[in-house]
């Protein structure tokens, strides 16, 4: 069971002033994705930059959306995160791809708590989303109960396994960015997929130009086993839920669940059509 009563941190409505995530984010698309993530992983430093190596973690989202799409609708997500002994709600907004390929969007995350869920759904409210009454008492050690009673189902649940470098200078420890390497767990018709990510996300005002150095220099050492990716999680899991059937399955995804090369064209037609990024 999820617990509830978590330290809460206050945060403000939907709005412009509300802090945007920067980042690059790459797929792996190799015949080979586990060597090709291992070796990342493997780096101690990149473009001059050391890579502090962090604790390995096991992010738990589940996303959720009213039974009519108005989250979706409005290019929005909200996800449920759990990692760790710390439970996570998030809104994130519409991604803004910038001209050398980064993805640029608003997040608000709270930590779980009957006022950070009070917090949250006043920010949906402002922007035009207006969920039921809680039919439970916010303050019980179920929060899946919880959204459900607001009107909220499930529409993915996932599992990530994100290895973590820290971005600093030498003789620094100041982070100015963080590289993540993914690798998603995917359930798709009962069955599992691995889909492979390195994350690279500004933590610092010198973010944005260490995410272009660092960005070209894997694309470099990388060549086309990477490929620049603005597609989210959530989206790219719809996608996989579009394409993938038990009569195709073997056309696409390999005996050891990861994912062919050729899939993330397909992919990248069927998000390309829907127009529709979060």
């Amino acid at each position: 069971m999820i617990p509830v009563k978590l330290k809460f941190r206050m945060v403000n409505k939907l709005k412009s002033q509300h802090p945007t995530e920067l980042e690059t984010t790459f797929i792996i698309r190799s015949e080979h994705p586990i060597e090709i993530a291992s070796r990342i992983a493997a780096l101690d430093s990149i473009s001059g930059f050391p890579l502090r190596v962090q604790k390995t973690k096991i992010n738990h989202d589940i996303y959720w959306d009213t039974r009519d799409n108005q989250l979706y609708k409005k290019k929005l997500s909200l996800r449920l995160r759990e990692v760790g002994q710390n439970l996570l709600l998030t809104i994130k907004g519409e991604a803004k791809t910038t001209e050398w390929g980064g993805v640029e969007r608003l997040e608000i995350e709270v930590r779980w708590s009957p006022e950070g869920l009070t917090e949250i759904l006043s920010a949906l409210s402002a922007d035009g989303i207006a969920l039921q009454e809680p039919e439970v008492n916010s303050d019980r050690d179920n929060a899946l109960e919880i959204l459900r009673s607001l009107g909220l189902h499930i529409i993915q649940n996932r599992e990530t396994e994100r290895k973590v470098r820290n971005i600093t200078a030498e003789n620094s420890e100041t982070i100015f960015a963080e590289l993540v390497i993914d690798t998603v767990f995917y359930k798709i018709r009962n069955r599992l997929i691995r889909h492979f990510e390195i994350e690279i996300e500004s933590k610092h005002k010198k973010g944005v130009v260490i995410l272009k150095k660092i960005g070209a220099e894997l694309g470099k050492q990388f060549g086309a086993e990477i490929e620049i990716w603005t597609h989210s999680k959530l989206t790219t899991g719809m996608a996989f839920e579009k394409l993938l059937s038990p009569n195709n399955w073997h056309q696409f995804i390999g005996g050891d669940q990861t994912v062919y090369p050729v899939t993330y064209n397909k992919l990248a037609k069927i998000l390309q059509s829907e127009k529709n990024v979060i």
